[in-house]
């Protein structure tokens, strides 16, 4: 049974450039995510008083063909509010066909990441899907993801995330640190079940071929909890 050591990737967070190689790859050309080896980019974590919280540096490491499109490995520095480094770990998304699909982990909160650090992880759910071709109005299909958190072989803890109500809002135009994006916007309601259950909403803006631009959390009153920027990108 593989065992993973993760922290937010935030993935979600990122995105690849295209590899030059895959420019044929129908609908992998046009992803929300970038699929091109060494593309570097940072996210930046921030409360809801906009301080900073975390930062995740993230490097495409690997990108391979697959039957159906094209498969990235990316390597993630994480680091504390004072850019000190917290740990190392990476993972994957791929391109299949039209579709792109991205761990479930890569949009977990901060808090809970930071609760399961030093820990023996596993993981088993469903991938979040976001097709390359998306139009305002479009409604996505819901995703899950179950973690089970031990020390030592002895199971601690059982994590639970649920992610429905995807729809994609419209198009908005997003400047951050690493530049100015057309994004599209998508919304989502997020529910989390740890000790105690907790639902909040989620929205995000997305670019081609660069990803997760900025992501905002909010509370069940719709007051602001945190948020996510892309802060720089190279590539």
């Amino acid at each position: 049974m593989k065992q993973f050591l993760f922290t937010l990737c935030g993935i979600l967070s990122f995105t690849i450039f295209l590899n030059t190689d895959a420019t044929g790859q129908s609908g992998c050309e046009s992803a929300y995510m970038p699929f091109k080896q060494d593309v570097f980019y940072e996210l930046t974590n921030y409360d809801k008083k906009g301080k900073v919280t975390g930062i995740n540096r993230h490097t495409i490491s690997e990108v391979v063909p697959t039957a159906n499109g094209y498969k990235a490995a990316v390597s993630v520095d994480v680091l504390d509010d004072k850019e000190k480094e917290l740990t190392k770990t990476s993972f994957e998304f791929e391109c299949d066909g039209d579709v792109l699909r991205l761990d479930m982990s890569a949009m977990l909160d901060p808090s809970v990441n930071e609760s399961l650090q030093g820990m023996e992880v596993e993981l088993s759910g469903d991938a979040l899907q976001i097709p390359s071709k998306l139009s305002p109005g479009m409604e996505l299909p819901d995703a899950e993801l179950e973690i089970k958190a031990m020390s030592g072989g002895v199971k601690i803890m059982t994590i639970r995330q649920s992610v429905t109500d995807r729809k994609v809002e419209g198009t908005e135009t997003v400047t951050t640190p690493a530049g100015t994006f057309e994004c599209i916007k998508i919304t989502q309601t997020t529910e989390m079940k740890m000790l105690v259950k907790k639902k909040f909403k989620t929205v995000s803006w997305y670019a081609l071929g660069v990803g997760m631009v900025k992501s905002e959390t909010y509370d069940k009153k719709g007051k602001l909890q945190g948020s996510t920027v892309l802060t720089a990108f190279e590539g």
